[in-house]
Parts: C-alpha cells; sequence; structure tokens
C-alpha cells in the first residue's frame, strides 16, 4: 500500500490520497480566504502548476492574457466526465474578483456539504460543477470548448468491448 513512482513516497496510498483531497477540495477556501481582504474587483487566480505542460494546447491557453469577466467566475473546459457525463470545467485555472470568489466559496462550502453523503469521491471539479449547474450565470468558460458527450456503455457492453481485443477473429 505505498505510492510509487519517479520517487516512492512514503505515504500509505490513503493518506496520500487524503493530503491531496485535502489540497484540491482547499482551492476555494484559500483563494476566498486571500478575498477576504481585497477590495471587490481585485482579481485573484489559483494555477496548478501542471498547467504550464498545456501551452498552446488549448484556446485562450495563455491565462496571464485573459481577461476575467466582472462577476464571472472563470475556468476552462473538461474533457473528463463523471457518471457518464462531461464535467463542464477544469479546475486547473481558476480566475475571479475578491467579491465573486467570496460568493462562490458560500456556495462551494455548502454544495461541498450536500456532497459528503454520496458514495463517490467527490473533488473540487465534480463540487464546482455542481455549483455551476445551479448556478450558471456566475461561471465562464475560457476556452468554450464544446466536447462531446462521452459514449455510455454498460458494463456489459464494456466487457464485450474489452475482449474483442483478446479474441482473434474466426476462432
Amino acid at each position: 500500500g505505498h505510492v510509487t513512482g519517479v520517487q516512492t513516497c512514503a505515504l500509505p496510498i490513503s493518506d496520500a490520497y487524503r493530503s491531496l483531497l485535502a489540497i484540491w477540495l482547499s482551492k476555494v477556501d484559500l483563494a476566498a480566504s486571500l478575498a477576504e481582504g481585497l477590495a471587490g474587483d481585485c482579481v485573484l487566480s489559483w494555477v496548478d502548476a501542471s498547467l504550464a505542460r498545456k501551452n498552446h494546447g488549448r484556446v485562450g491557453w495563455d491565462f496571464t492574457k485573459i481577461a476575467i469577466p466582472r462577476g464571472k467566475f472563470c475556468h476552462y473546459s473538461s474533457k473528463m466526465s463523471v457518471y457518464g457525463s462531461r464535467l463542464p470545467l477544469s479546475a486547473g485555472f481558476l480566475g475571479a474578483e475578491a467579491s465573486t470568489w467570496r460568493e462562490l466559496a458560500a456556495i462551494y462550502v455548502a454544495m461541498r456539504q450536500r456532497l459528503i453523503a454520496m458514495p463517490y469521491g467527490h473533488d473540487e471539479e465534480t463540487i464546482l460543477s455542481r455549483c455551476q449547474a445551479e448556478n450558471p450565470a456566475l461561471f465562464h468558460c475560457i476556452d468554450q470548448q464544446q466536447l462531446p458527450e462521452p459514449v455510455s456503455r454498460t458494463p456489459l457492453q464494456r466487457l464485450k468491448r474489452l475482449l474483442r481485443g483478446f479474441v482473434a477473429p474466426g476462432r
């Protein structure tokens, strides 16, 4: 039960995941805390280090040149899905005015509390996606990509597709 990659992590997987989850789930809380002492129109952004490897790979890739619209919580689109539905946002870059961060924080905390009871292990992207579903006017997608919905398959269809790769035709 240890996480192994380029380097070995001394934490058991559950502890490592819990630490990562604590970071992921605190993005909105940290930004909203910083926003508390700022003027409402001051812009704050969360930028994951992983965003550096996405250069030139999407519309509006240079987040340093993004104009943050007033009263909007800005994000990029996502290719991830949950329960067969596309998530509308990626949390690698999140930008908004201080007043918008404060507004979103209240919505986010309430949504996080609602989702705790679900059997799904939510992260900030699934929670923010639910926030967006209930408050669409608050969100703005920077790259405006309209990605197709993932193909939903039953467990039997997935198994048949997997087995096709192992069984040669004509046998």
